[in-house]
């Protein structure tokens, strides 16, 4: 894990945070978008009310709106799990090889068990945009049982994926032999 982010520990999908050394919070991960949402519809508002009521306001709320975005935009910083999906829920498991163009469908449970597994493992940290960068290698698309889309995202790398714009790297390895070899024998 990564210290200088604050992370203390992970247990059951909770992510405890060191603010100062000294107090630790803990967050589900699954409650962040939520809690961002929140926080920029919240700094919108305290704003629009400022300028609706064109009256001198006092600068703590401008203060206090720019404080929550800037806490709403850091937060998602956190190191956290990108794919957090049950194995036995992933019907398929698309894989577009952008270096030869070639597209797989990975249906054997095996594979998709050993592939999913491996992600699931791997707390990634948001990194720089990727907007502008051409070319990848795997582009990876995971359905559920029902054949609907769960998740799609590029693994660029050992350590690295492009997901919603972003780069991200892992705190581990991903098993990215192992998804090459699939690719490879399909």
């Amino acid at each position: 894990m990564s210290e200088n982010f604050g992370l203390v520990k992970e247990f059951y999908g909770t992510m405890t945070l060191s603010i100062g050394g000294w107090i630790g919070v803990g967050v589900s991960m699954d409650v962040v978008p939520f809690l961002v949402v929140s926080l920029l519809c919240l700094a919108a508002v305290l704003i629009a009310f400022g300028i609706w009521k064109r009256k001198r306001i006092n600068h703590k709320i401008y203060v206090l709106a720019l404080l929550l975005f800037i806490l709403a935009f850091g937060s998602t910083y956190i190191p956290h799990q990108v794919v957090t999906i049950d194995p036995a829920n992933v019907s398929i498991i698309k894989v577009f090889d952008g270096n030869s163009g070639q597209e797989v469908v990975i249906s054997d449970h095996t594979d998709i068990g050993h592939i999913i597994t491996n992600l699931n493992e791997q707390t990634f940290q948001k990194g720089k945009p990727s907007f502008g960068y051409m070319g990848y290698r795997f582009r990876t698309t995971i359905y559920d049982r029902k054949g609907n889309e769960v998740k799609t995202f590029i693994i660029n790398s050992h350590d690295r994926i492009r997901y919603k714009g972003f780069f991200y790297t892992a705190d581990g390895s991903i098993d990215y032999d192992y998804m090459e070899n699939v690719v490879e024998k399909e």
